[in-house]
Protein backbone atom coordinates (compact mmCIF):
# COMPACT_ATOMS: atom_id res chain seq x y z
CA UNK A 1 0.00 0.00 0.00
CA UNK A 2 2.80 2.11 0.62
CA UNK A 3 4.26 1.93 -2.39
CA UNK A 4 1.40 2.41 -4.55
CA UNK A 5 0.95 5.49 -2.62
CA UNK A 6 4.46 6.46 -3.33
CA UNK A 7 3.44 5.88 -7.23
CA UNK A 8 0.16 8.14 -6.59
CA UNK A 9 2.52 11.30 -5.72
CA UNK A 10 5.86 10.80 -3.17
CA UNK A 11 7.02 10.16 -0.03
CA UNK A 12 4.40 12.12 1.87
CA UNK A 13 1.73 10.73 0.24
CA UNK A 14 2.48 7.03 1.95
CA UNK A 15 2.88 8.90 5.40
CA UNK A 16 -0.69 10.32 4.77
CA UNK A 17 -1.79 7.24 3.75
CA UNK A 18 -0.21 5.69 7.41
CA UNK A 19 -1.98 8.82 8.88
CA UNK A 20 -5.40 7.88 7.32
CA UNK A 21 -5.21 3.99 8.76
CA UNK A 22 -4.05 5.17 12.50
CA UNK A 23 -7.14 7.61 12.28
CA UNK A 24 -9.12 4.74 11.50
CA UNK A 25 -7.53 2.47 14.48
CA UNK A 26 -8.05 5.61 17.11
CA UNK A 27 -11.38 5.87 16.52
CA UNK A 28 -12.32 2.37 16.13
CA UNK A 29 -10.35 1.98 19.81
CA UNK A 30 -12.34 5.00 20.80
CA UNK A 31 -16.10 3.26 19.72
CA UNK A 32 -15.37 0.12 21.29
CA UNK A 33 -14.05 1.22 24.53
CA UNK A 34 -17.49 3.17 24.35
CA UNK A 35 -19.71 0.14 23.50
CA UNK A 36 -17.43 -1.86 26.07
CA UNK A 37 -17.71 0.86 28.81
CA UNK A 38 -20.36 3.41 28.30
CA UNK A 39 -20.99 6.72 27.29
CA UNK A 40 -18.30 9.85 26.51
CA UNK A 41 -15.55 7.07 26.68
CA UNK A 42 -14.98 7.70 22.74
CA UNK A 43 -12.92 10.46 23.03
CA UNK A 44 -11.20 10.00 26.20
CA UNK A 45 -9.69 6.49 25.02
CA UNK A 46 -8.70 8.31 21.58
CA UNK A 47 -7.00 11.16 23.44
CA UNK A 48 -5.33 8.54 25.82
CA UNK A 49 -4.03 6.84 23.05
CA UNK A 50 -2.87 9.91 21.07
CA UNK A 51 -0.88 10.72 24.47
CA UNK A 52 1.21 7.57 23.81
CA UNK A 53 4.50 9.03 22.06
CA UNK A 54 4.90 5.80 20.05
CA UNK A 55 1.15 6.87 18.53
CA UNK A 56 1.90 10.30 18.23
CA UNK A 57 4.88 10.18 16.28
CA UNK A 58 4.66 6.89 14.34
CA UNK A 59 1.95 9.34 12.39
CA UNK A 60 4.31 11.05 10.17
CA UNK A 61 6.00 7.70 9.68
CA UNK A 62 5.28 5.47 6.58
CA UNK A 63 5.82 2.40 8.68
CA UNK A 64 3.78 -0.50 9.09
CA UNK A 65 3.41 -0.55 12.97
CA UNK A 66 0.23 1.13 12.53
CA UNK A 67 -1.56 -1.29 10.12
CA UNK A 68 -0.60 -3.57 12.90
CA UNK A 69 -2.63 -2.11 15.46
CA UNK A 70 -5.70 -1.36 12.82
CA UNK A 71 -5.80 -4.78 12.09
CA UNK A 72 -4.88 -6.42 15.51
CA UNK A 73 -7.81 -3.77 17.31
CA UNK A 74 -9.91 -5.36 14.20
CA UNK A 75 -9.15 -8.59 15.08
CA UNK A 76 -10.18 -8.06 18.73
CA UNK A 77 -13.67 -6.45 17.95
CA UNK A 78 -14.78 -9.03 15.71
CA UNK A 79 -14.04 -11.54 17.93
CA UNK A 80 -15.88 -9.74 20.75
CA UNK A 81 -18.80 -9.54 18.01
CA UNK A 82 -18.31 -13.30 17.69
CA UNK A 83 -18.15 -13.68 21.82
CA UNK A 84 -21.53 -11.93 21.30
CA UNK A 85 -23.62 -13.60 18.99
CA UNK A 86 -21.57 -16.87 18.13
CA UNK A 87 -22.03 -16.77 14.36
CA UNK A 88 -18.93 -17.92 12.27
CA UNK A 89 -18.88 -15.42 9.96
CA UNK A 90 -17.31 -12.79 12.73
CA UNK A 91 -14.50 -15.87 13.22
CA UNK A 92 -13.79 -15.85 9.63
CA UNK A 93 -13.46 -11.48 9.36
CA UNK A 94 -11.38 -11.92 12.70
CA UNK A 95 -9.34 -14.68 10.82
CA UNK A 96 -8.96 -12.25 7.75
CA UNK A 97 -7.56 -9.51 9.90
CA UNK A 98 -5.07 -11.24 11.80
CA UNK A 99 -3.78 -12.74 8.53
CA UNK A 100 -3.29 -9.30 7.33
CA UNK A 101 -1.73 -8.11 10.61
CA UNK A 102 0.23 -10.85 10.24
CA UNK A 103 1.79 -10.54 7.05
CA UNK A 104 2.46 -6.59 7.93
CA UNK A 105 4.65 -7.55 10.08
CA UNK A 106 5.51 -11.10 11.21
CA UNK A 107 5.75 -10.59 14.78
CA UNK A 108 2.22 -9.45 14.70
CA UNK A 109 1.40 -13.45 14.71
CA UNK A 110 1.50 -13.84 18.27
CA UNK A 111 -2.03 -12.38 17.36
CA UNK A 112 -3.21 -15.74 16.13
CA UNK A 113 -2.15 -17.80 19.47
CA UNK A 114 -3.51 -15.18 21.69
CA UNK A 115 -6.98 -15.46 19.52
CA UNK A 116 -7.39 -19.38 19.48
CA UNK A 117 -6.94 -19.16 23.53
CA UNK A 118 -9.77 -16.29 23.78
CA UNK A 119 -12.22 -18.52 21.34
CA UNK A 120 -11.12 -21.13 23.91
CA UNK A 121 -12.26 -18.64 26.86
CA UNK A 122 -15.48 -17.53 25.04
CA UNK A 123 -16.27 -21.61 24.54
CA UNK A 124 -15.65 -22.32 28.46
CA UNK A 125 -17.94 -19.33 28.87
CA UNK A 126 -20.67 -20.83 27.08
CA UNK A 127 -20.23 -24.05 29.15
CA UNK A 128 -21.31 -22.06 32.57
CA UNK A 129 -23.71 -23.84 34.54
CA UNK A 130 -26.92 -21.34 35.77
CA UNK A 131 -26.16 -19.04 38.23
CA UNK A 132 -27.30 -19.72 41.57
CA UNK A 133 -25.99 -18.77 44.21
CA UNK A 134 -25.19 -23.00 45.18
CA UNK A 135 -23.49 -22.65 41.80
CA UNK A 136 -21.13 -19.96 42.16
CA UNK A 137 -20.31 -20.97 45.09
CA UNK A 138 -18.92 -24.35 43.57
CA UNK A 139 -18.50 -23.28 39.98
CA UNK A 140 -15.13 -24.95 39.57
CA UNK A 141 -16.83 -28.68 40.12
CA UNK A 142 -20.13 -27.92 38.33
CA UNK A 143 -17.82 -26.12 34.95
CA UNK A 144 -16.00 -29.67 35.02
CA UNK A 145 -19.10 -31.76 35.73
CA UNK A 146 -20.33 -29.78 32.64
CA UNK A 147 -17.62 -29.87 30.46
CA UNK A 148 -17.75 -34.13 30.96
CA UNK A 149 -21.43 -34.09 30.06
CA UNK A 150 -20.68 -32.41 26.70
CA UNK A 151 -21.10 -34.64 23.62
CA UNK A 152 -18.48 -34.73 20.83
CA UNK A 153 -20.88 -33.42 18.29
CA UNK A 154 -21.47 -30.00 21.03
CA UNK A 155 -17.85 -29.32 21.06
CA UNK A 156 -17.17 -30.26 17.96
CA UNK A 157 -19.21 -27.39 16.64
CA UNK A 158 -18.90 -24.99 19.81
CA UNK A 159 -14.98 -25.01 20.12
CA UNK A 160 -13.07 -27.15 17.06
CA UNK A 161 -14.78 -25.65 14.28
CA UNK A 162 -14.12 -22.07 15.43
CA UNK A 163 -10.57 -22.73 16.17
CA UNK A 164 -10.56 -24.34 13.29
CA UNK A 165 -11.92 -22.42 10.87
CA UNK A 166 -9.54 -19.40 12.36
CA UNK A 167 -6.54 -20.74 12.20
CA UNK A 168 -6.76 -22.21 8.49
CA UNK A 169 -8.40 -18.61 7.33
CA UNK A 170 -5.20 -16.95 9.41
CA UNK A 171 -2.89 -18.77 7.59
CA UNK A 172 -4.53 -18.86 4.11
CA UNK A 173 -4.59 -14.94 4.27
CA UNK A 174 -0.48 -14.55 5.03
CA UNK A 175 0.38 -17.44 2.38
CA UNK A 176 1.15 -14.94 0.15
CA UNK A 177 3.73 -13.44 1.99
CA UNK A 178 5.77 -16.51 3.00
CA UNK A 179 5.53 -17.67 -0.27
CA UNK A 180 6.73 -14.19 -1.37
CA UNK A 181 9.38 -14.37 0.61
CA UNK A 182 10.42 -18.19 -0.10
CA UNK A 183 10.66 -16.91 -3.76
CA UNK A 184 12.82 -14.11 -3.24
CA UNK A 185 15.10 -15.37 -0.33
CA UNK A 186 14.74 -18.97 -0.06
CA UNK A 187 13.34 -18.32 3.78
CA UNK A 188 9.67 -17.90 4.48
CA UNK A 189 9.97 -16.09 7.44
CA UNK A 190 13.50 -14.46 6.38
CA UNK A 191 13.75 -11.29 8.60
CA UNK A 192 13.05 -13.22 11.26
CA UNK A 193 14.94 -16.64 11.10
Amino acid sequence: MFTWASALGSGTTAATLGWIIALIAILGLGGFAERQVGNGLLWIASAFLMSCASISRGLSWAYVDLWVFCFGLGTIIVLDQYARSRRLVWVCIAAVMAGFAFSSKYTAGMILPISVVYLCVVWLQSCQPATSRESRINIGKMKLRSLFRLSWTDLWRSLVVPVLLYTSISLITVMPWFVKDFVMTGNPVYPLL
